[in-house]
């Protein structure tokens, strides 16, 4: 069980290092025109809302607390952190998912528009 738990941690760290690399070698190409930038710019800030989920998500906690607290005739805080922490892992999940792409949109059809290649426009998406 040991050794799974080592292999496990061992390829969660190789996937973060892949992932991190991707993102530095898409960050590192030419985002286009003066217009592109503007628009991506403004993508960004509007993919980057995350104030009204994170109400929604302690209301919801302290709604379990509650409901839990009344049907087991104790105080129970265990369903709530599980919760928040499902929430703050998919989150951040979606938080870098969507920072990859507002900054690979742009490059991909800033690439498209200089090369007029599909192979390397593609290699650049699939990054």
């Amino acid at each position: 069980m040991e050794a799974l738990l080592i292999l496990v941690i061992v390829a969660s760290l190789l996937a973060i290092g892949y992932a991190a690399f991707n993102f530095a070698s898409v960050k590192r190409l030419d985002e286009g025109t003066d217009r592109m930038k503007e628009i991506a710019s403004a993508i960004r800030v509007g993919a980057n809302e995350y104030k009204i989920i994170a109400v929604v998500v302690a209301v919801i906690a302290v709604i379990f607390m509650i409901i839990f607290t009344i049907q087991y005739k104790a105080f129970s805080w265990e369903p709530s952190v599980c919760f928040i922490i499902g929430v703050v892992m998919s989150a951040l999940a979606g938080y870098v998912g969507m920072k990859i792409a507002t900054y690979s949109n742009v490059r991909v059809s800033n690439t498209a528009r200089q090369t007029k290649d599909i192979g390397k426009t593609l290699k650049v998406a699939l990054k």
